[in-house]
């Protein structure tokens, strides 16, 4: 691991585990922590900048951050954070609190909870898509590749191939694909938007206890790279005016949304004064510029933590 650690879902009695889809507890928290702080130098994320920006980081610096703005993160790693005086990065998509947010959280949360498991989600969703979408599903099955996502070692099979058909394949009609879908099971976004997303309160309340708040783009589009300048920069530049509303403050970080991003997003991005920038992969494993700095999921840190057998945190 270098760099940074990168953290989205967690789960407890309030907030449901994802099986397959890498929620983890408070204790692997701990655990994930317990870990970095024997192996790494865990810094704050002021330290990391400072660092990044005078070109003096090196591989054993660390930081923490977290994705998505997701209410599990307050409800579970916050207080984990508090108790062992840590502080993090914290990367907000302001879209998720107007008043047609993004669906992107919306289907995550309807493949996980309202399927047996996500295998029986995918198998219900290529079903729809051979069926419904004949010219599609001969598309993927023609250009699909088993190399595809080969830098995400933490997705299944399946996984790869449910992306390679809503990235590349599907497109926006991925989208009228799971609505149709969520219409059949009774899925309301309205009720479950609350569950899902922090409040305003919460980010004011991260960023007051010394957290950074940084940018996650505005619309959370899978692929923002494929984005004219104009449309990232005002898409970016509604992300930082709502982060600034809350935190009144200048904002100089920032997340690749779905680790996706162009030459044009790093002008933007420069243009808007962002000082780092975050990938959401180890590779390649080193800092290409200061907007593109790797990470390393939750997932792979666990099992690396499970697979030592010399590693006493999780007996």
């Amino acid at each position: 691991m270098k760099f940074s650690a990168m953290f989205h879902h967690f789960h407890d009695d309030k907030h449901p585990k994802s099986d397959g889809g890498g929620s983890i507890s408070a204790f692997d928290f701990n655990v994930i922590i317990d870990y970095i702080e024997e192996n790494y130098n865990l810094i704050t994320p002021d330290e990391f900048t400072q660092k990044v920006v005078n070109k003096t980081i090196k591989q054993s610096d660390i930081c923490l951050t977290f994705d998505d703005s997701l209410k599990c993160q307050f409800d579970i790693a916050y207080p984990v954070l508090e108790k062992r005086k840590l502080k993090a990065f914290f990367f907000v998509y302001s879209g998720a609190f107007s008043e047609n947010p993004p669906f992107l959280e919306f289907f995550r949360d309807f493949r996980f909870n309202f399927f047996s498991n996500i295998n029986h989600y995918y198998d219900s969703f290529f079903e729809v898509i051979r069926i419904k979408y004949v010219k599609e599903y001969n598309a993927f099955l023609k250009n699909y590749k088993a190399n595809y996502l080969s830098n995400y070692s933490f997705y299944s099979v399946k996984d790869k191939k449910y992306r390679f058909l809503r990235d590349i394949v599907l497109k926006d009609k991925y989208f009228e694909v799971v609505l149709d879908m969520m219409r059949e099971k009774d899925y309301s976004i309205s009720i479950r938007k609350n569950s899902l997303f922090q409040s305003t309160g919460d980010i004011k309340i991260l960023h007051d206890k010394g957290h950074t708040i940084g940018l996650h783009s505005h619309s959370h589009p899978t692929r923002i790279d494929r984005l004219s300048y104009k449309d990232q920069f005002q898409d970016y530049t509604n992300n930082y005016e709502f982060i600034n509303s809350i935190t009144n403050e200048k904002i100089t970080s920032m997340a690749h949304p779905l680790g996706n991003y162009s030459n044009d997003t790093l002008k933007v991005l420069k243009k808007l004064g962002i000082l780092v920038g975050f990938r959401d992969s180890l590779k390649p494993p080193t800092i290409k510029s200061a907007l593109e700095i790797p990470r390393e999921d939750h997932t792979n840190i666990l099992n690396t933590i499970r697979k030592n057998e010399n590693n006493s945190l999780y007996k």
